[in-house]
């Protein structure tokens, strides 16, 4: 469906258009009669003219995500880099130091001079319509599916990193805010590097603009009062409210993010103060006595007061975010061990770089992995964070030499690589 093939009856006016982006915003996916009510709230347009106007954003994120429509590359901006991205050694082949390569040039219909446009020109409305995030569909590209979860984000070392697990609504660090995080309810940060953090306030003020409800944010306890001197600052400067729900956890605390899913702060050991996440699963389960009783005999003992329910707690998700591989060690991290998906930093994946020079920057070497294969229980475990000096070849050619004990559950997360 194209643009030309809606009926001229039907188009839409700026105030039709603010008016679906802020109901679509408003009214959940789940909304049994989620139409209907965008409907009303959009004036002058019938539900059939709201469904079709989603399928045509729906289907311009598409083109976006697919890599049909070009995005500006503005490799002027991006020169020289961080005091952090220099633990990463040398930059990407191919690309300056800072900047990681982008020799892809996908969507060559547009002219090199329509990309210089973009450069300081913020975009139009009707731009940012088209990447609303109530129009989000299932995570493309390179994401992955691994023991029933879709697992998308980017993560390159010293660059961005933010690890999207969309069916928990639940991102891992933040990087520089990829468009498809801040439909995330939820999202832990794991340390201050700016690779994780830095797009934090973009992620919370995006959300206000459309009108999303104000995320939970947790943070290490440590920075929790940098980072709300931060938001105060952005404020000031912003002239806007950037609601959210600011959380501090400290090692071995836990929270609900609803009630059957909690995370709990452990212990990882980078240059910076730091803690990784555990997500567990809460389920009700009928006590073994009670296995075999007929409905009505349950409902009995349920009129009588008698608990014949308990609860099953289980591992499902661990992200370690930076760290060297002495947390595998550490005593009081058993569940990160055999949590179904362990989601692992990786950053240095061949002998070009000793595991002296990873352990110098707080981070983990590839072979270290191996020697602690039989420790990790994990069903899966996903690699992350990647050094920008290696290709994907090199990623994947270390991956697939990965010993027995290891090769069937390891994945490496290379989008952007």
């Amino acid at each position: 469906m194209t643009v030309d093939e809606v009926d001229s009856s039907s188009e839409w006016s700026r105030e039709q258009d603010k008016a679906f982006k802020n109901a679509l915003a408003t009214h959940p996916e789940d909304d049994s009669d989620r139409w209907e009510k965008i409907a009303a709230d959009v004036p002058g347009k019938t539900i059939e003219e709201i469904k079709q106007h989603y399928e045509l954003l729906v289907e311009d994120i598409n083109q976006i995500e697919s890599g049909c429509v070009p995005l500006p590359s503005y490799n002027s901006s991006s020169e020289g880099s961080t005091s952090h991205a220099s633990d990463e050694g040398a930059g990407k082949k191919g690309s300056g130091p800072g900047h990681y390569s982008g020799e892809s040039n996908h969507g060559t219909k547009a002219s090199r001079s329509d990309q210089e446009r973009r450069k300081g020109i913020a975009w139009t409305e009707d731009e940012h319509s088209s990447l609303e995030p109530g129009t989000e569909q299932s995570m493309t590209g390179k994401d992955l599916e691994i023991e029933g979860y879709t697992v998308g984000g980017l993560s390159i070392g010293g660059h961005e990193t933010c690890v999207i697990f969309p069916t928990l609504k639940v991102a891992f660090d933040i990087g520089r805010c990829p468009p498809r995080a801040v439909s995330q309810n939820f999202l832990l940060i794991t340390h201050a590097h700016m690779d994780h953090i830095g797009g934090l306030p973009m992620y919370v003020a995006t959300r206000g603009l459309y009108r999303m409800k104000p995320p939970t944010i947790i943070v290490p306890i440590s920075v929790k009062e940098d980072v709300e001197k931060l938001f105060e600052i952005h404020r000031k400067m912003d002239q806007s409210e950037l609601k959210h729900n600011l959380i501090g956890l400290d090692i071995g605390e836990e929270f609900y993010l609803r009630k059957d899913l909690k995370v709990k702060a452990f212990r990882t050991y980078h240059v910076i103060p730091s803690q990784g996440y555990i997500l567990y699963s809460e389920k009700q389960k009928l006590k073994p006595e009670y296995v075999g009783l007929s409905g009505n005999e349950i409902k009995n003992l349920k009129s009588s007061g008698v608990e014949i329910t308990y609860t099953l707690t289980e591992p499902e998700i661990a992200f370690t975010g930076d760290t060297m591989s002495d947390f595998i060690v550490d005593e009081n991290n058993t569940d990160v061990l055999r949590a179904r998906i362990l989601v692992l930093e990786c950053t240095f994946v061949n002998n070009s770089i000793t595991v002296e020079h990873a352990r110098d920057y707080g981070h983990t070497h590839l072979s270290e992995i191996i020697s602690y294969a039989e420790s990790l229980q994990n069903r899966a475990i996903l690699l992350i964070h990647f050094s920008a000096r290696y290709t994907v070849e090199e990623i994947q050619h270390a991956v697939s030499a990965l010993p027995p004990s290891l090769s069937g559950r390891t994945f490496a997360l290379t989008e952007g690589f």
